[in-house]
Parts: structure tokens; sequence; C-alpha cells
């Protein structure tokens, strides 16, 4: 045994009925710590993705593949792209208002202020339509998908009738943290009137019209200077 990380073949057994089993083996990769060796993060993710189709699939399971993918993200790509990272962080927070957070909700607000500019109104379904792909909601599948391949992960859920009920997983997980803009930048927007209006918070939340699984809302809060009431838009998300 050396002190670097060791491979080694350790069997993963995948129980689907309760009391038929098969056993699916995996080459890992054994890592060092204080206290002996762990499984590297990448073969821990392909180890649950051979697990993830196996059963019902349930909260404990997406918050896990999400976890696992940031691991993975932490420890090999630099920059990091797209919504995905954001998702990953995300779910690990009652709210969230770094840098990730910041940046999403700035590119929501410069995509508004451009199209106000161009004479359009802040509650068009095209510019709310614009959130849900700023989120996520509309890319998670193929960025994960993207992942995979980059990473030789085998897909076992994307693509089929699993990456639905992963999706709303996912943002049921979501509701009600937000992603917040530090209140003393909204603030000093609103005091300085450097701008129209400000994004100040977007939350997943249940659809009031379909208050069920897989039925959600994106809120967001908009601040505007000079005395202007504030605004809330809510665009419905709906996975089934």
């Amino acid at each position: 045994m050396t002190s670097d990380a060791e491979s080694r073949t350790s069997a993963v057994v995948l129980r689907n009925t309760g009391v038929h089993q098969r056993r699916v083996w995996l080459k890992v990769t054994l890592q060092p710590n204080g206290w002996g060796y762990k499984m590297a993060s990448i073969d821990r993710l392909k180890s649950h993705l051979l697990v993830m189709p196996i059963g019902s699939m349930d909260h404990s399971k997406v918050s896990r593949l999400f976890s696992l993918v940031r691991e993975v993200m932490e420890e090999t790509e630099r920059p990091q792209r797209g919504a995905l990272p954001l998702l990953c962080d995300w779910t690990l927070h009652t709210k969230l208002d770094r840098k990730g957070a910041r940046d999403t909700i700035n590119q929501i607000q410069s995509h508004f202020t451009a199209e106000i500019e161009r004479g359009e109104r802040i509650g068009t379904d095209d510019n709310a339509e614009h959130i849900l792909e700023a989120i996520g909601f509309r890319t998670v599948g193929d960025e994960l998908k993207a992942f995979f391949r980059r990473h030789n992960c085998r897909n076992t859920i994307i693509g089929g009738p699993l990456e639905p009920l992963i999706v709303a997983h996912l943002f049921d997980d979501l509701r009600d943290k937000p992603l917040l803009r530090p209140e003393e930048d909204v603030e000093k927007a609103i005091k300085e009137a450097t701008t129209r209006f400000v994004f100040a918070k977007i939350a997943i939340v249940h659809d009031p019209q379909h208050a069920r699984f897989g039925r959600y809302a994106v809120q967001c809060d908009i601040k505007q200077p000079n005395g202007l009431p504030d605004i809330t838009l809510l665009k419905g998300m709906h996975v089934f």
C-alpha cells in the first residue's frame, strides 16, 4: 500500500426486488485520509449512478447526486460554467447570496434592462422564460448529461422517465431557499438610483394554482427607486 491514491476493485450490490440481487463490479480509486482510505469523489458518483434507478426515486437520492456532482466539480473543473454549479451549491443552503447567486441575478437583471431599453415590458412571458433558463430549469438535464460525458460516467438517469422525477425533487428541495442580492447592495442601488430597478430576490415557490409535487413557480422580487412600488413576478415551472 502506498501513500498515493490506490486503485482497487469493489463490489456494489444493487437490490431491485428485495429478494434478487445483481452484483456490479466497479473499479474505484481509494484516497488516503487521516483515518485510512476513502473512495474518490468520481467513483462515489459512478457508484451512486448505478444505485439511483433501483427502487423509487426520492429526495435523498437526488440530494446525494447533486452533492457528489459538486464535489467532482470542485476537484476537477475550473472555471465552472452553466447553471449546474449554481444548482449544486443552492441545494446545500437555506438561502444563497454568494457569487453564484449574485452572478445569476445580475444576468437576469441585465437581460431585463436590455429588453426594457428596447421598449419591452418587464412582465412578458418571454422575459419570464429567461429566468427559468438562467436558474437551470430548462437546462439541468442537458448539463448533467454533458457532465457525465466529460467524466466518463454511465448515464442511468437522464433522458428517460427518471429525469422529470429528478428535476421535480431538485426544485422541490429548492423551494423557499431564495437567491438573494446582498441587502447593502440593494439599498445602495435604490438610494443612488443607479438603475431603473433592482432584482433583490429570486425564489422557488409552490405554484398557487397547482400546489402539488412537480408544480412550482419562480418568484422575483424587484425593487424600484424614487419611491416607486415594488414589483413581484411569478412564472409557473411545471415538471409534470
